[in-house]
């Protein structure tokens, strides 16, 4: 029920696997846990339509 995984700042660790065990579709730890800020500008781009000025801004600004 344990899964091994690197992590960039805490290294290797165990966590929770999946909970659940199905046969033909298994779970599985594809990632560690984000950096903060680490999705920050794809997130800005893609779900919220920001622009380069803006993110920039933000940035100035101490907002990210």
């Amino acid at each position: 029920m344990l899964a091994d995984i690197h992590h960039p700042i805490a290294g290797q660790h165990q966590i929770a696997g999946p909970p659940a065990r199905m046969s033909k579709t298994p779970g599985h730890i594809s990632s560690a846990a984000p950096l903060l800020g680490e999705h920050t500008e794809e997130i800005l781009r893609s779900l919220l339509s920001y622009g380069d000025e803006d993110i920039d801004h933000l940035r100035d600004e101490g907002v990210i």
